[in-house]
């Protein structure tokens, strides 16, 4: 069960096992997830729905129809993209962008930025960014530079000491 989330008591099936169907649906559609845009235009009320960024730069919206529709999760995922007057979610459910990384390890980006030497932990260190198709599924993990650039994080070691 993702911390945070409790089971509703009229559920029909425990979030684990609603988490875990979910979570097995994303490996098949890692291309149709979205993170909800925290740009709120004008006066700081939305008009209309939700805006999800998506894969790709696609923009979408959750469908009017779906239980999220009214208060739409900061990531979901679509089983299926409908373009009409604009490109809708369809079939939504909520997810957490920690799923997807051990799902699409062969699809994801990563980025290091700022390498550091850490007294406390007696490593260099350097900042982790992963992303699928565009999206930060990670957006500031802390990792072991040695592991990314050897000689750099010698380098680092050397200098700061």
């Amino acid at each position: 069960m993702v911390p945070g989330r409790e089971a509703d008591p009229g559920a029909r099936y425990s979030a684990d096992v609603a988490n875990r169907v979910h979570m097995s649906l994303l490996a098949g559609l890692l291309s149709h997830i979205g993170m909800k845009d925290a740009d709120v235009k004008g006066g700081g009320k939305r008009r209309g729905p939700a805006e999800f960024a998506g894969a790709r730069g696609a923009r979408f919206a959750i469908f009017p129809d779906s239980g999220l529709a009214r208060k739409p999760p900061q990531w979901v995922m679509a089983a299926e993209l409908v373009e009409t007057s604009r490109l809708w979610a369809r079939v939504a459910a909520r997810i957490e962008p920690e799923w997807a990384e051990p799902l699409a390890a062969h699809l994801v980006k990563r980025t290091y930025s700022e390498p550091h030497w850490d007294a406390r932990r007696g490593a260099a260190m350097a900042y982790e960014k992963v992303t699928l198709y565009g999206l930060p599924i990670v957006a500031a993990r802390k990792v072991s530079y040695g592991r990314v650039d050897a000689a750099a994080a010698r380098e680092i070691f050397i200098t700061s000491s």
